[in-house]
C-alpha cells in the first residue's frame, strides 16, 4: 500500500461547488490527513473582526490575498510534493504544479445557477451578492498573483487530472465517480481490489452521516484520528517553512502567526 499512500489528492473548486464536502467524505473514506487552507483564512478573518459569511467574506479575500496569498499557495505546493497520504483543499492548488505523478488532482465545478441555489439554502439575503463578489475577487486576485484564470475550463483541464461537473448530481454518485476515477488513475499500482471494495462499501455510510450531521461532525471524526484540518497547526508549519515570508506580513497578521508559534 506504500504506492497508494505516496499519492496525494488535491481538491479545488469554484465557490459553492462543494469541495469541502467532497474532501471531508474522501478523507474519512481513505483515512488521509485533511488540510483545508480555507480554515487559515477563516481563522485570520475571525481574529481580525471579519465575518465568514455574507459580503464580509469576499471583502476579506480581497484584503488578505495580497498579503498572504503567495505564501499559502507555495505552502500548498510544498505539501503536495513533499508529504504523503494527504487530501489538500485549496482554490488553485495545482495550477502552478500541473499534472504530476504524485498528485491526483480534482477540480469541481457547477453551473452558476446551481451554485446560487446551494448558497441560498443558507437562508442569507446577501448570499447571491456574496457569491458573485467572491467569484469576481478570486478571478482578479489569482490572475494578479499567478496569471491564472480561475474560471478558464480549458486551462483547468490542462492542469488537473479531473474537471468534474457536479451540477444536479446526488452526492453519493459524485463520490462514487471520484473514487472510480482515483482507482483508474492508480490502475498500474499494486493496490489490492479488497481496498477498493471496502472504500466503495462505505460511501453511502459517510454520505448519510454528512446529510444527517453535517461537515462539522465529519471533521470531528477526522480529528479523533489526528487527521483533521486545524488552522493553528497549519499556520505553525507555515511559520517554520516560510519564516522570511512571515516577516513581510502586516504587523497584525504577523502577530497572529507568531503568536501561535510562541504558544507551541
Amino acid at each position: 500500500m506504500d504506492e497508494l499512500n505516496k499519492i496525494n489528492i488535491s481538491i479545488s473548486s469554484w465557490p459553492g461547488s462543494g469541495a469541502t464536502t467532497l474532501a471531508l467524505i474522501l478523507a474519512n473514506l481513505t483515512k488521509r490527513k485533511y488540510i483545508n487552507l480555507g480554515n487559515v483564512f477563516r481563522y485570520l478573518g475571525e481574529n481580525m473582526g471579519f465575518s465568514n459569511e455574507g459580503i464580509s467574506r469576499p471583502e476579506f479575500d480581497n484584503y488578505i490575498e495580497n498579503i498572504i496569498g503567495t505564501t499559502i499557495d507555495n505552502f500548498v505546493d510544498y505539501k503536495l510534493l513533499n508529504d504523503n497520504n494527504l487530501i489538500v483543499e485549496a482554490d488553485i492548488s495545482v495550477f502552478r504544479i500541473g499534472k504530476h505523478p504524485k498528485i491526483f488532482s480534482i477540480f469541481l465545478k457547477a453551473t452558476k445557477e446551481e451554485r446560487i441555489k446551494r448558497v441560498l439554502s443558507d437562508n442569507r439575503d446577501d448570499a447571491i451578492i456574496a457569491l458573485e463578489k467572491r467569484d469576481e475577487i478570486l478571478k482578479q486576485k489569482y490572475y494578479e498573483l499567478w496569471h491564472v484564470d480561475f474560471f478558464d475550463e480549458e486551462f483547468i483541464q490542462k492542469k488537473y487530472n479531473m474537471l468534474f461537473d457536479n451540477s444536479n448530481m446526488a452526492l453519493n454518485n459524485e463520490v462514487k465517480q471520484i473514487v472510480l476515477a482515483f482507482k483508474e488513475y492508480l490502475q498500474y499500482k499494486s493496490i489490492p481490489e479488497t481496498y477498493w471494495t471496502e472504500i466503495e462499501s462505505k460511501i453511502d455510510y459517510y454520505v448519510d452521516l454528512y446529510n444527517k450531521k453535517g461537515k462539522s461532525y465529519l471533521n470531528e471524526l477526522l480529528e479523533k484520528e489526528n487527521l483533521g484540518s486545524n488552522a493553528k497547526e497549519i499556520m505553525l508549519e507555515i511559520t517554520r517553512q516560510f519564516p522570511e515570508d512571515i516577516e513581510t506580513f502586516s504587523q497584525s497578521i504577523k502577530n497572529l502567526f507568531l503568536g501561535i508559534n510562541k504558544k507551541s
